[in-house]
């Protein structure tokens, strides 16, 4: 039997810190600060207080480094006292460790 892992596209690589996660929602702009989990070259997986909406496209932006840009939530599924969200990035846009590294320094 196939896992989890032998299913996905690309090789996922751990996430922490925060993303700010913004959207147009019922005439406004919703915004949320999520905690990272894993990245991967077409999306990323948040831990976040609130739900969001599935299939609505976001704009994101990893604290702490350049990488920002736009996605698509696909999952949002309660696990204790937390949302566990899946974010497909936005035609165009690919994470690459080599160009966007987690660990740059912060920008003031």
């Amino acid at each position: 039997m196939a896992t989890a892992q032998g299913l996905r596209r690309h090789d996922r690589h751990p996430l922490s810190g925060r993303v700010w996660l913004s959207w147009e929602q019922d005439g406004g702009v919703r915004q949320v600060a999520c905690k990272g989990l894993d990245i991967s070259a077409g999306g990323m997986r948040l831990s976040s207080t609130d739900p969001l909406p599935i299939r609505n496209y976001v704009n994101f932006r990893i604290h702490g480094t350049p990488f920002a840009g736009t996605g698509s939530i696909r999952s949002c599924s309660h696990d204790r006292m937390r949302y566990l969200v899946g974010i497909e990035f936005g035609q165009g846009i690919r994470w690459d460790p080599e160009k966007h590294p987690l660990d740059a320094p912060a920008q003031r």
